[in-house]
């Protein structure tokens, strides 16, 4: 005879659970509590310790948290709409806005954002600043270039790059290796125990050619920049300025010096030791804008230390309303575009100067017709080496001699009365009058030059 035997059931707090604790243990209710009913359409989830409550859904949400980690059922966006994140709140459906030259077409699954400004905006390639990461140095030794500017003074420096100090601000411009492979940094800095305090600017200017497609449109400029250990603008702040204009021939824009001159994009770039990324944009441009420049300037204050500078690579300008990738070209494509402005007829990496030695690869003009009793004028033809913005001034240097004359490295003396039958953005017919003493035919003539056709 089999007797069953029975125990007491225990008496557990209000709303727990009766829990098995497995085999030949007694059960136990729970420590946590739960709803003695539930609403339809609801989920459970603890809201404290020990508590379990219901959390109300609703039709076509998602299921988020808020920043204090409490759930909460968003609806979905409505059509046109995205969820936004917020680090203080709870995400939520957000209605997206056309801007300028953006466009919103909400399809049936999709959310389409398309920029304006031309078939060309926002897509990479369209970099319109010319070395704007600071690979050509062509005024200079090439890489190893330094430029010392002198106080109260505007002048070119790093290809397409002007510098404009003031009174007590003789400065210095090098070049630095940057992070990106192919990539360099312009190094700006006012010179040690410089006292000056007005504003040191470094700027870029566009021809109207450069600008067509930005009138009307949004433009986006970036950049990356550090600070030197002394840098001694106030917050450390470089200003970013872009100025427009609406005249009608090519010139610098240093300073605001366009006509109709504008700030569409006016800003600050606080900069610390770190290498940094810096992005800025614009409203639409005006529908008439044909100039722009680029500037980055500082206001020093106080005498100069030992490192009052600031770095900057990888500039660019876009008719975009964002900033894409860096549109970087291989050495030879950026001579190419900065031949255009400027170029030599020294050895890149040989800085222009008078009597560096002859057979540097220097320019040779092969004598004709020339004798001595009777020296001639000899016309021998250079051309540069793309066409030039315009028609360039010309510096010529002798390379054995001090002066600026044609020398005949044959017969070992100085030519004279050099000069120029013909010059165009072409390229140039030089005169000159052989030398008595020396010249006779088949002797070789050598001259170095600079054509220079920037914007001033």
């Amino acid at each position: 005879m089999t007797t069953q035997s029975s125990t007491n059931t225990p008496t557990g707090i209000l709303n727990t659970i009766l829990m098995g604790q497995g085999v030949g243990t007694a059960s136990a209710f729970s420590t946590a509590t739960f709803p003695p009913t539930t609403t339809i359409n609801r989920i459970l989830y603890s809201t404290a310790n020990n508590t379990v409550s219901e959390l109300a859904t609703a039709n076509q949400g998602v299921l988020t948290t808020g920043a204090t980690g409490i759930p909460v059922i968003t609806p979905l966006a409505t059509n046109g709409q995205v969820i936004i994140g917020s680090t203080a709140g709870v995400p939520a459906a957000a209605t997206l806005t056309a801007g300028a030259n953006v466009t919103i077409t909400n399809g049936a699954n999709s959310i389409t954002i398309a920029a304006g400004g031309g078939a060309s905006a926002g897509l990479v390639g369209n970099n319109r600043v010319i070395n704007g990461d600071f690979q050509i140095w062509q005024r200079g030794a090439g890489g190893s270039a330094t430029f010392a500017v002198s106080a109260s003074t505007t002048q070119y420096t790093v290809d397409r790059w002007q510098i404009s100090t003031g009174a007590n601000e003789a400065s210095t411009i090098t070049q630095s290796a940057g992070a990106t492979s192919g990539s360099f940094l312009a190094k700006v800095q006012k010179n040690n125990a410089q006292t000056g305090t007005a504003v040191i600017r470094f700027c870029t200017s566009l021809t109207r050619d450069m600008c067509v497609g930005a009138a009307g449109n949004v433009i986006t400029l970036s950049f990356q920049a550090k600070a030197g250990a002394n840098f001694s603008a106030a917050g450390s702040n470089l200003t970013v300025t872009v100025y427009s204009g609406t005249g009608s021939t090519d010139k610098s824009g240093i300073n605001g010096a366009f006509t109709g001159s504008a700030t569409p994009i006016s800003s600050t770039a606080t900069l610390t030791t770190t290498l940094t990324n810096f992005s800025f944009t614009s409203a639409a441009l005006g529908a008439t804008v044909t100039q722009l420049a680029v500037e980055l300037s500082y206001a020093p204050v106080g005498t100069a230390g030992a490192d009052d500078s600031f770095s900057i690579t990888d500039v660019q300008l876009e008719v975009s309303p964002t900033q894409n990738g860096f549109d970087r070209l291989t050495f030879t494509e950026n001579l190419l575009k900065c031949q255009r402005f400027f170029c030599k007829s020294f050895i890149y990496s040989t800085a222009p100067a008078q009597a560096l030695g002859a057979d540097l690869g220097n320019e040779q003009l092969w004598l004709a017709r020339v004798n001595n009793a009777n020296p001639g004028n000899v016309n021998p033809t250079q051309r540069f080496p793309v066409l030039m913005l315009a028609t360039p001034s010309l510096t010529t240097y002798n390379p054995v001699s001090a002066n600026a004359q044609v020398r005949d490295v044959t017969g070992g003396g100085d030519c004279s009365a050099t000069g120029t039958r013909t010059l165009t953005a072409t390229g140039v017919i030089f005169t000159c009058t052989g030398n008595a003493g020396v010249s006779a035919i088949g002797n070789v003539l050598e001259l170095n030059w600079i054509a220079d056709a920037d914007l001033t």
